[in-house]
């Protein structure tokens, strides 16, 4: 039954987590600064390529990057509260 969605790369459950620090946070760069306050770029770029290969596997557009700074969009949000939802 779940054959299918494991066949797939780019969902684990770290970038669930980030997806929801994400969230939480209000925005990519925000999140970066509460969770890697020793280097907020370089999670900024973890975070940024996690959400990519999230969008990837459920194709889906989590970010929208036509903003500043980026947002997550209604089925970014929707994905994220299903996340915090499941894995509470």
């Amino acid at each position: 039954m779940y054959d299918a969605l494991f066949e797939g790369s780019g969902l684990s459950l770290d970038r669930l987590r980030s997806l929801c620090q994400i969230e939480k946070a209000g925005g990519i760069t925000r999140a970066a600064s509460l969770v890697g306050p020793a280097n907020p770029t370089a999670k900024q770029a973890q975070f940024s390529r996690q959400i990519k290969e999230l969008e990837g596997f459920f194709k889906i557009d989590i970010l929208d990057r036509n903003v500043q700074p980026y947002r997550l969009t209604d089925e970014g949000k929707r994905l994220a509260r299903l996340t915090h939802q499941l894995l509470g």
